[in-house]
């Protein structure tokens, strides 16, 4: 996921932050090549990343629409949430990449 995050940072302009997350991260080996041959020749200045704390660090989703990352058309999201849609898991297999949200309270009692 980081590797996209760092290609959508890249597609908006934001290339200190792109570098600086794919750096700090090493998550080189999952950005396009595209995207790689666009940040070869950045110098990496840390005063200018603004995102050391924005987009390594988690937070509350209380910003306008407009400023959340967004994940790439190309990429699929699958909804499981009954042991019906567990036979989706099978065909994502053999994906390169599976994110797992999961949204659950332990029950202590």
């Amino acid at each position: 996921m980081l590797g996209y995050l760092v290609e959508d940072l890249t597609t908006k302009g934001k290339v200190q932050e792109a570098v600086g997350l794919m750096t700090r991260n090493k998550c080189d080996t999952h950005v396009r090549e595209d995207v790689l041959s666009k940040l070869k020749d950045v110098v990496y200045d840390e005063s200018k990343d603004t995102s050391l704390q924005k987009f390594d660090a988690f937070e509350t989703l209380s910003k306008p629409e407009n400023e959340f990352i967004q994940l790439p058309e190309s990429v699929k999201v699958h909804w499981i949430g009954t042991d019906a849609d567990c036979e989706k898991l099978e065909s994502l297999l053999s994906e390169e990449f599976i994110g797992v949200d999961s949204e659950w309270r332990p029950q202590l009692t």
